[in-house]
């Protein structure tokens, strides 16, 4: 729960765009160690979904075995293409 809560607090942080100018966002893979892969997609959904409404950038660092996980999770093989594989800038 604290992670999702680190999360949450960071996206609204980055999305109220008070006091800062940043338009970008990044997690280290140890924000998704604590939390259920099922749960972890949903979060990438929510960064995806809002960063594309408000023109920002959500940057996640992800080691192999969470990112399989996830994938696993995913509701098609579609949603894990749009979701990462299209957004990969760096690996």
């Amino acid at each position: 729960i604290g992670e999702s809560k680190i999360f949450c607090f960071d996206m609204t942080v980055l999305l109220g765009q008070k006091n800062h100018k940043l338009k970008a966002l990044m997690h280290d893979n140890r924000l998704y160690q604590g939390i259920d892969p099922r749960q972890c997609v949903e979060l990438f959904r929510i960064a995806h979904d809002l960063t594309q409404a408000s023109n920002t950038q959500y940057i996640a660092t992800i080691n192999e075995a969470n990112l399989h996980a996830m994938h696993e999770k995913m509701e098609s093989p579609d949603e894990f293409r749009s979701l990462f594989e299209e957004n990969i800038v760096l690996e």
